[in-house]
């Protein structure tokens, strides 16, 4: 096991406990994204489990020298990507939800990380994932994990979209107009 690995595996457990605690501490509301967000988790740990299974078995492995580049790189990707989505999760406060649900005195946050992206939260994570999977330096993984969550993610993102849409109307849209993805 590389370094890489080992850093990888640091990343993944923490942002597995890092989430296990916020959902003890945010919650709330009526969800209006059905069972996406059940299949959301379901694809994500089946995929953190492929691309650990795949890469102890050495299916797919990526080989040096571009393993020896991509791995580092992935590393940095995922603490990138942990740091934008915790930075999301904080600005949020007590808004942030697991779910996709409107509050009781909701309001539409567009401070922090919300100034000049609309879903901090999603990047992040995706950026995290995605940083893991180059860490272990897998291209099986990284297909399998391209094909299978990111579409899911994407269709969260419409239903948020919708969501905030129909509860602050224009000048939701005025927001969406305003920053990137």
């Amino acid at each position: 096991m590389t370094w890489t690995w080992g850093a990888a595996y640091v990343l993944i457990g923490f942002s597995i406990v890092a989430d296990l605690a916020l959902a003890r501490r945010y919650a709330g509301g009526r969800a209006q994204d059905g069972p996406l967000w059940a299949l959301l988790s379901v694809s994500l740990i089946g995929n953190l489990v492929l691309a650990i299974y795949l890469s102890w078995a050495g299916i797919g492995r990526i080989p040096d020298p571009a393993a020896a580049i991509l791995a580092p790189l992935g590393v940095g990707l995922g603490l990138a990507g942990l740091w934008l989505r915790y930075a999301a999760i904080f600005t949020l406060g007590r808004f942030f939800t697991w779910r996709v649900t409107i509050l009781d005195e909701h309001s539409l946050i567009e401070s922090g990380v919300f100034a000049w992206l609309r879903h901090p939260g999603y990047v992040g994570g995706l950026l995290a994932s995605y940083g893991f999977i180059f860490a272990l330096s897998n291209w099986a993984s990284l297909l399998v994990f391209t094909a299978t969550y990111v579409p899911l993610v994407l269709h969260r993102i419409r239903v948020e979209e919708r969501v905030l849409t129909r509860h602050f109307g224009e000048r939701y849209v005025a927001y969406r107009d305003k920053t990137w993805f």
